[in-house]
């Protein structure tokens, strides 16, 4: 009797055990097949988007030719990203840009008949794109310079805006000048005098890398008179970033064109405004007026003929107009000539009647930016704003996803194929020196990379590698990123497999050896199997390194979280919320992650009792 309740608790444990195993099989086989059905699709969302939106574009052309033009998307009203698809037009990183400038360049291309592809970058791009030559224009609240004339051709300055000081509404030093909303700028320097202290100096502020900033420093900061008296704090990289500081009384003043200003302050109650006005172009942010900038080089020729076309359309479209000879006159050239007449003569009024149509014809086609996207500029509640640029994030967190997932498979499988050369071992010597030659130059070549800072790899790969192939072919920045995580992967992978073979017990691969295997069979049978289960928790890690990588692909304009953060915050001017979300989708991915190094590790462990 015993013996056969025995025989049935066996029986009976032998089946939990057999139930159980099944049930894990089933389970992982379930994980497996959902996890390839999410990747697949992540592929697709993103690549096969891309193809296919490429495809339908090319059969909605209009005309047989295409304009390449590089922007930003934070330059709002004049380029920002939009959330409503109407009046807007995609980008090839698949934004939807709008603004000023947006639809002034439709206007131009449509005349010219030519379809329209938008580039987005963050402003040093558009500047390197056209230096490299691999865009036909840029428009993008770029002031036009000398040093800027030297280095490209301009077109006739479309609008001239005004030099605007931003303050605090509570700032009662400026109460005076806010209420008549303009001031002359010898009337501002003395009241910087008067308002400022050596022990308190007022403390200017504005981005870098515009005219603005040579503007305070030779009139203002440096000036014989108050230059005890006023301070220039360090340039910030975004105008958000520029409000937040003003806001924070860290700086009194930001230094920035009017149409920034006036649509900052519609968005946020505590800041305003006022004009700082001359005759004289020294004393302003944009001091010969915003332009239309075309490459030199190898493109010179075409951009000279498109110059001359685009310089009639602007006048066409009343922003450029024409002299008694019919020489093409744009509103700097026309201050220029009033600045020297008295306010009598005829030849006074007639100009300044030209300059304020001009005016009046900017300021419309501005109001209908404010009007067609009333929801982005004016004034928004976090609730808001999060609902509105939440599905931009997700977008983002596919492409973050699929750079870190390929970079790692590739580089995995990269990175095998380099462990089995460096521990294969052959008599033909020549095979022998190409394998030592081959493990030489790559342990050489990522000794190099790892001492690289990956935001510096992007650029080296998307505009250095880029800029000597573009006769061959043209990287896309989604590649260009891709490629950069693959070889991160294979570097660090590699140097994991490598460690964890040297900790092998030898007595297994020298009995292998023993039994007649030969060198290729005991790496894929006993070396490779038993390093991956070591190696499997660094893999895991390695995934999150390319999580965090990801993020400085932004300064080469991939669309990835970090991007559509920096892209948010100029629509938005809400300099903390972007990264306050995006934080919490790196955050769920690490965890994600960790927990699932967790569960391999404690699997490891239980395989290897």
């Amino acid at each position: 009797m015993n013996n056969f309740i025995n025989l049935i608790n066996k029986n009976s444990f032998l089946k939990n055990i057999f139930q159980k195993k099944n049930n894990i099989k089933i389970f992982k086989i379930i994980t497996l097949s959902i996890s390839s059905i999410l990747l697949v699709w992540l592929h697709f969302s993103v690549f096969g988007w891309h193809f296919s939106t490429k495809t339908k574009k090319q059969n909605l052309q209009k005309y047989s030719k295409t304009l390449k033009v590089a922007m930003t998307n934070s330059s709002i009203p004049n380029t920002f990203k939009a959330t409503n698809q109407k009046n807007a037009i995609k980008a090839t990183n698949g934004e939807y840009i709008a603004g000023f400038d947006i639809d002034l360049i439709k206007d131009v291309a449509e005349r010219l008949e030519y379809n329209l592809e938008i580039h987005v970058f963050d402003f040093a791009g558009v500047l390197t794109a056209l230096e490299q030559g691999t865009v036909d224009l840029a428009i993008t609240t770029l002031s036009i310079t000398d040093q800027r004339k030297e280095n490209f051709i301009v077109s006739k300055a479309y609008t001239q805006t005004a030099t605007s000081m931003v303050v605090r509404k509570k700032d009662d030093r400026f109460k005076e000048i806010v209420e008549n909303k303009k001031i002359e700028y010898k009337d501002f320097c003395q009241k910087l005098k008067e308002k400022g202290a050596p022990q308190k100096p007022i403390k200017f502020v504005t981005v870098t890398s515009t005219a603005a900033i040579k503007m305070i420093e030779d009139e203002i900061t440096n000036k014989d008179d108050i230059k005890s008296h006023v301070k220039k704090n360090n340039e910030l990289t975004s105008p958000p970033a520029c409000f937040q500081d003003v806001l924070q009384g860290k700086s009194d003043i930001f230094v920035i064109d009017s149409y920034l200003a006036r649509c900052a302050c519609q968005k946020e109650d505590d800041l305003v405004y006022f004009d700082m006005t001359s005759d004289d172009s020294k004393y302003s942010v944009c001091p010969q007026g915003l332009g239309i900038f075309l490459p030199k080089g190898e493109k010179e020729i075409r951009s000279l003929e498109l110059k001359e076309k685009m310089d009639k359309i602007l006048c066409d479209l009343k922003l450029v107009t024409k002299d008694e000879n019919q020489s093409l006159q744009d509103i700097i050239d026309l201050k220029e000539k009033r600045k020297n007449l008295t306010k009598d003569n005829d030849k006074y009024n007639q100009i300044d009647n030209k300059i304020k149509k001009i005016e009046s014809e900017s300021e419309t086609r501005l109001k209908t930016v404010f009007d067609n996207h009333k929801d982005m500029l004016s004034k928004s509640t976090t609730w808001h704003q999060i609902k509105e640029t939440f599905p931009s994030y997700l977008e983002g967190l596919k492409t973050t996803l699929i750079l870190a997932i390929d970079g790692l498979i590739i580089g995995f499988l990269f990175a095998t194929s380099y462990t089995l050369i460096k521990n294969s071992q052959s008599h033909n010597k020549i095979i022998l020196n190409i394998n030592k030659g081959t493990t030489y130059f790559l342990d050489t070549f990522f000794f190099i990379l790892k001492g690289i800072p990956v935001a510096a790899q992007a650029m080296l790969v998307f505009y250095g590698i880029g800029y000597l192939c573009k006769d061959l072919f043209e990287i896309k920045r989604l590649y260009a990123g891709l490629f950069v995580l693959v070889l991160n992967s294979l570097a660090n992978i590699n140097v994991i497999l490598m460690q964890n073979i040297k900790f092998l017990d030898k007595g297994q691969i020298e009995a292998a050896h023993s039994l007649g295997m030969n060198q290729k069979q005991v790496f894929f049978s006993i070396i490779f199997p038993q390093t991956l289960k070591r190696s499997v928790p660094f893999i895991i890690q390695q995934f999150i390194t390319n999580i965090k990588d990801s993020s400085f692909f932004a300064i080469i304009g991939i669309a990835e979280l970090s991007w559509q953060a920096q892209s948010n915050m100029g629509s938005t001017f809400n300099p903390i919320l972007p990264f306050v979300m995006i934080s919490c989708f790196y955050l769920s991915i690490i965890s994600i992650a960790n927990l699932l190094d967790k569960i391999f590790s404690k699997n490891i462990i239980n395989l290897n009792k």
